[in-house]
This record gives C-alpha cells, sequence and structure tokens, in this order.
C-alpha cells in the first residue's frame, strides 16, 4: 500500500510540473501579443515573461517552459508576437532573440528571491537573448544595423521590464 501511495504521489507531482511548464509556454504566448511592431523585432512582453518564469518556476521548469512555446511555434501555433503563426520561425530575423529565451529563462531561474541576486541574474538573462538576437539578426542586416534595430530601441524598455522584475520579488516573496 505504501509504494502506491509513492506511485501516486510521484504521478501527481510529475503531473503539477508539466500543468506548470505548459502554462507557463502559455503565459510567454500572451506576452508575445502585448507587442508593437517596430521593425524586423516587435517590442515584446516576452522578455519579462522570461524573467517572471524564471523566479516562479526555476531554472529547469522555466526552460522546459521556453522549449514547450518554441516547440508550439514550430508547430504553427499562432504564438509568435503579434499572435502570428510561423512555424519556419527559425529563419527568420527573430529567430536569435527566440533562441536566446532558452538560456535566459535558465538564468532568470538561478534569482533568489533577494534584490541583488534578481538584478544580476535576471540582467545575464536579458543580456543573453540580446546577444544571441543581435547576432543572429546580424546575418540579415549586418552587426551595426543589428545593433541599431534590435538592441538600442529596446534598452530602455528592458530596463523597465527588469524593474518590473525586480519590484515583483516583494509579491513573491509574500506567496
Amino acid at each position: 500500500m505504501h509504494v502506491q501511495n509513492t506511485l501516486t504521489e510521484t504521478k501527481a507531482r510529475y503531473g503539477y510540473q508539466v500543468l506548470r511548464i505548459i502554462l507557463g509556454s502559455l503565459f510567454i504566448a500572451l506576452a508575445a501579443n502585448i507587442s508593437i511592431p517596430v521593425g524586423p523585432v516587435p517590442v515584446s512582453m516576452q522578455s519579462l515573461s522570461i524573467l517572471l518564469l524564471g523566479l516562479t518556476l526555476g531554472s529547469k521548469e522555466a526552460t522546459l517552459a521556453v522549449l514547450a512555446y518554441l516547440a508550439e511555434a514550430t508547430i504553427g501555433l499562432p504564438v509568435i508576437a503579434g499572435g502570428l503563426s510561423k512555424p519556419l520561425w527559425m529563419f527568420g530575423p527573430t529567430a536569435g532573440f527566440l533562441i536566446g529565451f532558452v538560456p535566459a529563462a535558465y538564468l532568470a531561474g538561478l534569482a533568489r528571491p533577494n534584490f541583488l541576486s534578481a538584478v544580476t541574474w535576471f540582467s545575464l538573462a536579458l543580456v543573453t537573448i540580446f546577444a544571441s538576437g543581435v547576432a543572429y539578426l546580424s546575418i540579415f542586416v549586418g552587426f551595426e544595423q543589428a545593433v541599431q534595430l534590435g538592441l538600442v530601441p529596446f534598452i530602455l524598455g528592458d530596463l523597465i521590464k527588469l524593474g518590473l522584475a525586480c519590484a515583483s520579488l516583494k509579491l513573491y516573496r509574500k506567496i
């Protein structure tokens, strides 16, 4: 009887983890729909969603949520910024940003619920997204233009997102 209870508890725990991962991927898709098209790289709330998922789910589950999100995009679900369906997203100019979400989610998940840790890991996560995104975008438009199109317009907004993610620590600590 004890073995069966343990097995049931294990199944329930894995089911809960799968649910958290799926809901995390849907949270990213929802954040993608809050976007403003401004050139080849739209402004969206996805980077904020990655930081928040890292904080709430931890590195492993947040990373799996991003991978689930990218799988959803690959099978053609309308989850890309602006609610677009782009099964070949990995060949477009924004692919580097989307790929950068994977290590960024892991890094954001390393943040502990204290301000200094969060600022450090969240900043590294954002730098990872931009490094990957600008590097890939430069294939299409050259490095200098990639910086102008894929980094400069987003600095202020992502500093605000960083502040919002860090401010959420207070709420997170109360949960």
